[in-house]
């Protein structure tokens, strides 16, 4: 009798516990992730790029105070460590692009009260990297206008711009870098870079 009570209990227990936080089956679109990124304070940036070379993508990530330089982060010099621990060639992180088949480097950019966190990632790797901008008070960011779809050189992709002053200068898409560092009081400069094995 005990037995049957506990069966009765433990059954009605289970259908009470998986009706709740059911959903329908339809599928999340663009709009419901652009909606869930913009509520969450995540942008993102997404390029695809061929090459008629054998080379690999790599991401450049310069930082600016006043005009000045003050920090540079390499991708591929990043996992330079990581490699000695890992038992892959370099060319598995770091495939060689072709001319037909886009690689994409995707990134995606949270606000935080101090300034900014920025994930980049390849195909295979990623990693989050931190830049503090607490004496900014307007911040803002901008992808360029003149991407090639096939990369040659050292390509600057976004910038997340920022000034101390109460109004805060619209970056052009179509500047170029030399310009957009001088005119602003803080600026992070990301670039797609070719990556030779």
């Amino acid at each position: 009798m005990m037995k049957t009570i506990l069966t009765i209990v433990f059954s009605i227990m289970t259908v009470c516990c998986l009706g709740q936080g059911f959903n329908n089956n339809e599928k999340y679109d663009q709009q419901d992730l652009e909606f869930l990124f913009a509520k969450s304070g995540i942008e993102v940036f997404k390029f695809p790029f061929k090459s008629k070379t054998n080379s690999a993508l790599n991401i450049i990530i310069e930082e600016y105070v006043n005009g000045n330089l003050v920090g540079s982060n390499d991708f591929f010099e990043d996992f330079q460590p990581m490699f000695k621990l890992l038992d892959e060639p370099i060319s598995f992180f770091f495939p060689p692009m072709n001319d037909s088949v886009s690689q994409h480097l995707r990134f995606y950019l949270t606000r935080t009260p101090g300034g900014i966190k920025i994930s980049a990632k390849t195909s295979k790797i990623e990693r989050q990297y931190t830049f503090r901008s607490k004496h900014i008070k307007l911040t803002q960011t901008r992808a360029f206008d003149y991407i090639p779809k096939f990369i040659d050189k050292k390509q600057p992709l976004f910038v997340f711009y920022g000034t101390k002053k109460k109004d805060l200068l619209s970056c052009p898409g179509d500047a170029n870098v030399e310009k957009v560092i001088k005119m602003y009081d803080y600026l992070v400069v990301v670039y797609a870079d070719l990556l030779k094995h």
